[in-house]
Formats: C-alpha cells, sequence, structure tokens
C-alpha cells in the first residue's frame, strides 16, 4: 500500500505545485527520482518544473484552474493518455477563507469548496482506477486541524477539510489489500502564502508568524511524503496538528466546542 519506486514509465500527479507546500512536495518527490505531473492556476509552476528538473527526471507541466470541471476533464485526459502510468496523487491545492461566513465574498468561498472538495474528490476519482487495476499506487490528500472539528470563523474552509478528512479515511479503509493507499495528512500552520492571508486578524498580530513553532514547507512536504512512501492512513506535521487532531477525540464535546470556539474567535475573528 506505499508509493512504488520511481521507475522511467511512471509519474505522481501534484496539484497545488506553483508555491508553498505543494511545491515542496514535488521537490521531495523529485529527489527521490519520481517523474512528475505538476498542475495549478499560477504562472510559478512553469518556474517550479524549471527549478526541479535538474534532478533527471521527466516534468509535464499544466496550468489550469481546478474549479472548471472541464478544464479538470481534459487535464485528467491529457495525463492518462500521456507516456506515463499514474502510481501516485498529490492533492494539495487549496484555498483558505478567514471571517464571518455572511461577511464573506461567496464567489470566494464557492472557489474554496470547488477546490478543496470537487477538484479533489474528481482527480482521486479519476486516477484511483488505474491504480487499482496495477495494485500499486499512493493518494494523499491534504487536510488540516481545522477539519477535525467545526471552527468558527473558517466555516468553508473547516467544512471542506472535514469532508477530506473522512472521504480520505473512508478511501483508505475500502482500498486495503488492493496495494493503494489514501494518506490523510494533516500539517501544522505552516509558512506558506496560504498562512500568510491570515496573518492579520483581531487578535493576532502579524509577527506571530515568526515564531519558531510555526512550520517551514520543507519539513512539512518532507512528512507528507514520508506518509505517501509509508501507505499511511494519517500523517501530520507538527505538534500543533497533532494536539489538534487527537486531543479532542479524548474531550466530551460539551468541554471540547467551547475550547474550539474560544480559539476561532481569537485566533481568527476579522478586525
Amino acid at each position: 500500500m506505499a508509493l512504488p519506486r520511481p521507475s522511467a514509465d511512471t509519474t505522481v500527479v501534484v496539484t497545488g505545485a506553483a508555491s508553498g507546500i505543494g511545491k515542496e512536495v514535488a521537490r521531495e518527490l523529485a529527489a527521490r527520482g519520481y517523474n512528475l505531473v505538476l498542475a495549478d492556476l499560477q504562472d510559478a509552476v512553469q518556474d517550479a518544473a524549471d527549478e526541479l528538473r535538474g534532478n533527471g527526471i521527466e516534468i509535464d507541466v499544466h496550468q489550469l484552474d481546478l474549479t472548471d470541471a472541464e478544464a479538470r476533464a481534459k487535464f485528467i485526459d491529457a495525463v492518462l493518455h500521456g507516456p506515463h502510468a499514474v502510481i501516485g496523487v498529490a492533492n494539495v491545492a487549496g484555498l483558505i477563507s478567514v471571517g464571518r461566513f455572511d461577511a464573506l465574498p461567496l464567489a470566494r468561498e464557492r472557489v474554496l469548496v470547488d477546490v478543496s472538495v470537487s477538484a479533489l474528490h474528481h482527480l482521486t476519482g479519476a486516477f484511483l482506477p488505474g491504480m487499482r487495476a496495477r495494485g500499486a499506487g499512493a493518494i494523499m490528500n491534504v487536510a488540516s486541524p481545522a477539519g477535525v472539528s467545526p471552527l468558527p470563523y473558517m466555516a468553508s474552509y473547516s467544512a471542506a477539510k472535514s469532508f477530506v478528512i473522512y472521504f480520505s479515511t473512508a478511501l483508505h479503509s475500502e482500498l486495503a489489500g488492493s496495494g493503494v493507499s489514501c494518506t490523510t495528512f494533516v500539517p501544522g500552520i505552516t509558512k506558506t502564502p496560504l498562512a500568510y492571508g491570515i496573518e492579520e486578524t483581531k487578535y493576532l498580530p502579524g509577527w506571530v508568524w515568526n515564531l519558531p513553532f510555526f512550520h517551514e514547507p520543507q519539513g512539512t512536504a518532507r512528512r507528507a511524503v514520508e506518509g505517501m512512501l509509508k501507505g499511511s492512513k494519517l500523517a501530520s506535521a507538527g505538534p500543533d496538528a497533532w494536539f489538534v487532531t487527537v486531543v479532542p477525540r479524548y474531550l466530551p464535546p460539551s468541554l471540547a466546542q467551547p475550547i474550539i470556539r474560544f480559539l476561532g474567535k481569537f485566533l481568527f475573528a476579522s478586525r
């Protein structure tokens, strides 16, 4: 159930590969000799590919809007009919949104759900049959501590990541004995463009993000790839991710929910 060894005729798909955790996941895989299919909306995905080609691997680059179902279908078709068999998928692409739901732009909230839920679901479903037919492969879906319990002021993000956790966990169980795994990866708060978008909140000044317990994307990506390589059901990075993922399981809802509500207001209530 682990990610198979790299070979000349296989590849791994990575979304959100232009920056942050996605780019570093691609770098980790490239360093291990995997051919890559990189997907992102941003122009910087081409720069990321250029950086990684020095590893002597083949890289296929696709710049597309993952919220567009037709664009996703064309991307999937191109990859499935390409020269390499897909042995791994890292669904890293995502957005974050912070604030009171009714005060946020609804169009952007829908984009968040489309990328974090619809695109992840579509790509997983499209590439899984081939891996299962070969009896080998690994999927890694990036969740969040916010998906473990409902987090006020991050309602859409929290709900989307909850879907990722439930879907990925159930799928991993379905795949038992198939040679294919689905890893739920829960990163701690990582220094990426995604996190910088929430740095100035009512109670949390921007300088806090420079403290040492906030994680660098390189280390976070390493843990994610290790989860794929092992075929883990769940992988996490950082004590904050572990705390939020594990501790609520052992607290009664009457105690856990007030704590979570307080944290949501303290960290993310808008100015």
